[in-house]
């Protein structure tokens, strides 16, 4: 195996790629699940738990992920509903949203975990097939393979 098959875009962990049909229809602008403020972020509110000599419940620890999530890893979505109509992207929205809809919640994670997601070639599909409405940005730029 070639070890640039293992290599990422760090500027596209950090920055956010669009995901596209994550489910029919919505495409999910997210962060890659190794991005440091995530880890960091998840890791902190587990903290008062190992002081007490604990784990968290999977209740607490799912609000920690999702929490993390809404405020690290993803940053926009579009196609996503209700039944109101569509879901504007907002921090507490993704939150609420994270806690309340596992299923969405479990294929965003699975996502920002998938390493082809972040290695240009992904990213440079994403943007040809891009709306130019969209509100969000992508960057295609080089590899930086740090």
């Amino acid at each position: 195996m070639n070890l640039k098959e293992l290599m990422t875009d760090k500027k596209l962990e950090n920055e956010g790629v669009w995901i596209e049909d994550i489910f029919p229809g919505v495409r999910v602008k997210m962060r890659a699940a190794s991005y440091r403020p995530f880890m960091e972020f998840v890791e902190h509110k587990k903290k008062p738990y190992a002081l007490m000599g604990k784990e968290p419940t999977n209740d607490e620890m799912n609000a920690i992920v999702s929490e993390g999530m809404a405020k690290h890893l993803v940053l926009d979505w579009d196609g996503v509903e209700d039944d109101e109509g569509p879901v504007n992207f907002s921090e507490a929205v993704a939150k609420k949203t994270f806690l309340e809809v596992e299923r969405f919640t479990a294929r965003i994670l699975q996502e920002s975990g998938q390493m082809s997601n972040f290695q240009g070639k992904h990213e440079a599909a994403a943007v040809k097939n891009s709306p130019s409405t969209s509100g969000g940005e992508s960057t295609s730029e080089g590899a930086s393979n740090s």
